[in-house]
């Protein structure tokens, strides 16, 4: 089930994700803004140098959100490739809530198949393999994890069936009126719905381990913010589909931006959002 590569890539995250905690935890590390002025960090760069270090022994490229821009045309040309996000959740970061993560995926033929989502402050790992399934670990760390030890601890996801309460799951730091007026849409029609808020990649985990039922995505972001959310996902049995044509979605897209879409935990049917 598992392998080395797959071992590789949690290596990297766990290993990115301790010096993200210990600069997070200095209090008094360097933010600039990037041309759009989202902010970055020097945890965001220490992550992206730890995890690229440590994947070039699977000899595949990676994609990342703090690489450089030609290289990210260079390989949107390549059929298998690393897809990460050094430091989801800078804001969350800076805001000093913990809910930031480390995202890693692996891109073959322009969909995400395997998906990593590391998060320090909690030393919660999840990861999914396309047609092989998704888990939870926790209170995991580096030292002497091996392939066994993973399968040993490795929690199924997901953890919680899907019952008459309905869930759904926002962002914290970056709502919208566009996704507040589509759960209101949906208030109408479905009875006990809770409101969950929850930083970064969060949300992803909540919908794969059945937390949450539904995560609505009304404006689009970059394909290294859901890659390796989707993976996990997908392979605990969930759906994640473009809104509002249900369509699905392939990455490589020409600016790496990922449409509005509706990620749908494991055992919930889309009926009452596609026909």
């Amino acid at each position: 089930m598992f392998n080395q590569q797959f071992l590789t890539a949690i290596q990297a995250a766990l290993k990115a994700g301790a010096a993200i905690s210990q600069i997070y935890h200095k209090h008094n590390y360097t933010i600039t803004r990037k041309a759009d002025q989202s902010p970055v960090t020097e945890a965001d760069m220490e992550s992206h140098r730890i995890i690229i270090q440590k994947l070039a022994s699977t000899q595949l490229p990676v994609l990342s959100e703090e690489g450089e821009a030609n290289l990210w045309n260079q390989i949107h040309q390549t059929n298998r490739y690393w897809m990460i996000d050094p430091l989801d959740g800078t804001q969350e970061f800076i805001n000093q809530n913990g809910e930031f993560t480390v995202n890693i995926a692996l891109i073959e033929n322009k969909k995400p198949i395997w998906g990593i989502i590391y998060i320090p402050e909690q030393r919660q790992l999840y990861a999914g393999i396309k047609e092989s399934g998704a888990w939870q670990w926790e209170d995991i760390d580096n030292h002497h994890l091996t392939i066994q030890a993973l399968q040993q601890k490795a929690i199924t996801l997901p953890k919680r069936e899907a019952d008459n309460e309905y869930r759904i799951v926002g962002s914290k730091s970056h709502k919208t009126q566009t996704t507040d007026a589509f759960i209101a849409r949906i208030s109408e029609v479905i009875n006990e719905i809770k409101i969950i808020r929850a930083g970064s990649s969060l949300k992803f985990c909540h919908i794969a381990s059945g937390e949450a039922d539904l995560y609505p995505r009304m404006d689009t972001i970059m394909e290294w913010d859901v890659a390796a959310g989707q993976a996990i996902i997908e392979a605990a049995g969930g759906q994640l589909k473009r809104w509002p044509d249900g369509g699905s979605i392939l990455y490589n897209s020409r600016n790496m931006r990922y449409p509005t879409f509706l990620a749908l935990a494991p055992g919930r049917t889309d009926t009452l959002f596609f026909k």
